[in-house]
């Protein structure tokens, strides 16, 4: 069965879209997608949610220089050499981290796949 996918605006990604996203981002490893829970999963089995997990998400800010500006706590900017800067907002610290990272790498629209959408 073919997977269909849709476009999606970077700055509306949430949930398993934008895990989904980060990792395409991230490029280090392969996602699996549940075939009865459709929750994403990395090798070795393990839970892929780096939006609301910060064992997972925080270390990938630390790695792209991701930071907060200022006070808040739903902005981030992410300036480095290798990229430009990018501003995204979220409704937590790391939604707008992981949005900025995938923003940055990836551009303001991502293609994902329309199963993760339910």
């Amino acid at each position: 069965m073919k997977t269909l996918f849709i476009d999606i605006r970077t700055s509306d990604l949430k949930g398993k879209p934008l895990d989904w996203a980060v990792a395409l981002a991230d490029c280090t490893f392969k996602l699996t997608i549940g075939d009865t829970d459709g929750l994403l999963y990395m090798p070795p089995c393990v839970l892929w949610q780096p939006s609301t997990d910060w064992a997972q998400g925080g270390p990938k800010l630390q790695l792209h220089s991701i930071t907060w500006d200022g006070q808040a706590t739903t902005i981030c900017k992410f300036v480095n050499g290798k990229y430009p800067k990018w501003t995204e907002y979220g409704s937590t610290q790391l939604v707008a981290g992981m949005r900025c990272l995938v923003a940055s790498i990836i551009g303001p629209v991502v293609n994902v796949p329309s199963c993760l959408l339910s």
